[in-house]
């Protein structure tokens, strides 16, 4: 008997335009956010799984995170600085209605604004993960893209 729905915890990190960022630039960073989440992802192997729900559990499979990256054409201080539309929002995560059956476990979105900006938005299953390990693996992630995998502790 199945007690919880198949829920997705989603959260937006919102990371303004720095105006002295080049295209390759632009495009490091984007590398440097899709490495250090395969990196950490190594420590938390069950989020690069997938759920199989006849057993209620995930197949540690080692299929991944799903990885998509989406262009908004618009700019990211404008979206945050004005009254924020709740269905507006709903498109910079990847899956915007919370109570959707998927078998993946996480999913993160990369929104690449027109301003240079970005926003990252994640959604990860509640079925299987609570607040104090989403934001365990969030803090792993920010670490090891910025100061290296090593430093990671979980």
């Amino acid at each position: 008997m199945e007690i919880a729905p198949p829920t997705y915890a989603s959260f937006i990190f919102f990371f303004p335009a720095d105006s002295c960022i080049s295209t390759s630039s632009k495009d490091e960073r984007l590398e440097k956010l899709e490495n250090s989440l395969s990196e950490v992802l190594t420590s938390f192997y069950p989020l690069a799984g997938r759920i199989d729900q006849d057993s209620n559990a995930i197949d540690c499979s080692d299929l991944g995170a799903e990885y998509l990256e989406a262009q908004v054409n618009a700019n990211l201080n404008q979206l945050i600085l004005e009254e924020i539309d709740g269905k507006l929002l709903k498109h910079l995560v990847p899956f915007p209605n919370e109570l959707v059956f998927t078998p993946t476990v996480l999913a993160v979105q990369i929104n690449k604004f027109d301003c240079v900006g970005l926003a990252i938005g994640t959604s990860l299953s509640h079925k299987f993960a609570d607040g104090y390990t989403i934001f365990t693996f969030i803090n792993g992630w920010a670490t090891s893209c910025r100061i290296g995998i090593d430093k990671v502790e979980c």
